[in-house]
């Protein structure tokens, strides 16, 4: 019984449910999350940047992690929150593209704790 509720929670959920990808979570507090979002913590508080193998292995935790995610649900938005290094979340958005197709919304930050979203597709340029 329990397998058939779980299966019907899925069924409900796919297309239609959000994902908020939050890159170095911890350290800035979380602006407004669309309801009913998923959140997933891509990487957390201090990172090993100190070397090209090290930036790559955080990378690698990563891709696996979202290739799991986008395997097992369908999200109808994705959105990622690019906090930390500029370079690691350019890399998590480009890992979103290429495993689900989808460009993610970006919440841009301005200042004051106050943000936007920006939806900006080049496909749609």
């Amino acid at each position: 019984m329990d397998e058939v509720r779980l299966a019907l929670d899925r069924m409900q959920r796919v297309g239609r449910s959000a994902l908020v990808v939050v890159c170095n979570a911890g350290v800035h507090p979380l602006p407004a999350l669309p309801p009913g979002a998923e959140v997933f913590n891509a990487t957390e508080g201090q990172l090993d940047l100190s070397s090209e193998q090290s930036v790559a292995a955080v990378l690698d935790g990563v891709a696996a992690r979202l290739k799991t995610i986008f395997a097992s649900e369908s999200f109808s938005d994705i959105y990622v929150i690019p906090f930390g290094h500029a370079a690691i979340s350019a890399a998590i958005n480009l890992m979103i593209f290429r495993i689900t197709g989808k460009t993610p919304k970006v919440y841009f930050h301005l200042g004051g704790g106050e943000y936007f979203i920006l939806n900006w597709d080049i496909r749609q340029r």
